[in-house]
């Protein structure tokens, strides 16, 4: 088994946001482009903005493999604690996670192993972001 060294640890507080499907557009001349909704653009951000402050000086090699745990938690609202099987999708909510990363890691194809949790909570929502390097090639 690879052996693996935290490299962050970092809370973002809010409501989880799924990254929602690109929109598409075409100019006058009949290209086509495509562009992120404001409020995935904004989660982007706000996420970006937190994992900033803890990657601030950490320099993460580019040739290791990553391991990412991210638990999205939701304001259980009467429902207590537990398993969160409604939606948005873990899928969806990961993406928006791996897209903010990407200035940090490059290429998400570099993580190898993921663990997703969605859970109703009686404490604060928001999204715990765990990122770990391998120290031995996979």
């Amino acid at each position: 088994m690879a052996e693996v060294k935290l490299i962050c640890d970092v809370f973002v507080p809010g409501r989880p946001v799924p990254k929602a499907r690109a929109r598409v557009r075409r100019t006058k001349s009949g290209a086509a482009y495509a562009y992120n909704t404001r409020a995935t653009s904004e989660a982007q951000e706000n996420i970006r903005k937190h994992l900033m402050a803890a990657l601030t000086g950490v320099h993460l090699d580019t040739q290791k493999a990553l391991q990412l745990y991210v638990q999205f938690l939701f304001d259980g609202e009467g429902r207590g604690e537990g398993p969160h099987t409604m939606k948005p999708d873990c899928s969806n909510l990961v993406k928006l996670v791996e897209d903010a990363l990407q200035p940090w890691i490059g290429d998400d194809c570099r993580i190898y192993r993921a663990g997703l949790e969605k859970v109703w909570t009686s404490g604060r929502e928001g999204t715990l972001i765990m990122l770990y390097e391998v120290a031995e090639e996979v």
